[in-house]
């Protein structure tokens, strides 16, 4: 992290050998009520991942590329991961949720390859869930 409460986010999963250096602010109050509001609900419910992508692009506005979005994205998972959140998918048996195999970089790289092969943020429901597995 830099003094400036900036945090250098790499690429994970597009060109393994060239990171990006794109910089998310995560000292943005906006940022920081979604964050804790992430936390909170993955506790108690499946999050969809999508809201988190509707929450990126809250943060840098309107006129933001999908690229700037999927970089917000990622840090709010990192961060999310931190907090003890994992992705997974929902299942028809107990406990209804099934954490991905994998580290948080697999994750990352696995979500940011089904953004960019489709264009756009996930339909509801269409790619992961993200919850506090017990």
């Amino acid at each position: 992290m830099q003094g400036d409460g900036k945090v250098v986010v790499p690429a994970y999963g597009v060109v393994p050998n060239e990171p990006s250096e794109e910089q998310v602010d995560t000292s943005n109050e906006k940022y920081q009520d979604d964050l804790e509001y992430f936390v909170d609900y993955a506790r108690v419910d499946w999050v969809p991942i999508e809201y988190l992508f509707v929450a990126a692009s809250n943060i840098v506005g309107a006129d933001a590329s999908l690229q700037q979005m999927i970089e917000v994205t990622e840090q709010m998972l990192l961060d999310l991961f931190s907090s003890e959140v994992c992705v997974g998918d929902l299942t028809e048996h107990e406990p209804g949720f099934k954490k991905w195999p994998g580290t948080p970089t697999h994750w990352l790289g696995r979500i940011r390859r089904h953004v960019e092969e489709r264009g756009d943020i996930p339909n509801p429901g269409e790619l992961a869930w993200l919850h506090v597995a017990k």
